[in-house]
């Protein structure tokens, strides 16, 4: 729901068709981040993909983990949480995967920059992460949710 400062009600920008893997459709999302044209990229967690909603379409296009459910670079297991790097790539959270990916924009797999070794406590490993930010360095900082930690790469 996009919702206007004052406004007494939202707008619905993307989804809002029900539950459901259609382009039209989202299933449990998670998380939204705006890309440079001002579309929407949606983690679609239980989908298991990335959705761009361009302003104004009614539908979306998959970005990310269009072949659903898996753990090959091509594919995704309960994206959470989003974040754009400065040169346009999306870094999703893929949660049960214990990994960070990052997406170039076009590209048809993503590439594991943190964790990916498996769920565990080691330094070099992750544990159902699921909120990214970039702080002002450049660091990716990682919610590392079953660690109880922030985890910065």
């Amino acid at each position: 729901q996009r919702w206007a400062p004052g406004a007494e009600a939202g707008e619905t920008v993307a989804g809002g068709k029900g539950k459901g893997d259609a382009l039209c459709q989202l299933f449990n999302p998670v998380d939204v981040v705006i890309d440079s044209a001002g579309a929407l990229l949606i983690a679609d967690r239980d989908n298991h993909r990335i959705q761009r909603w361009a302003p104004g379409a009614a539908a979306g296009e998959t970005v990310a983990g269009e072949k659903g459910y898996g753990d090959a670079l091509d594919e995704l297991a309960y994206p959470r949480g989003l974040v754009i790097d400065s040169e346009g790539a999306l870094l999703i959270a893929d949660s049960l995967n214990h990994r960070i990916q990052r997406w170039a924009p076009g590209a048809a797999a993503g590439v594991t920059v943190a964790g990916g070794k498996d769920e565990g406590g080691a330094l070099d490993k992750l544990a159902y992460p699921s909120g990214l930010v970039i702080d002002s360095e450049g660091a990716l900082l990682i919610a590392d949710s079953l660690n109880h930690r922030i985890q910065r790469w």
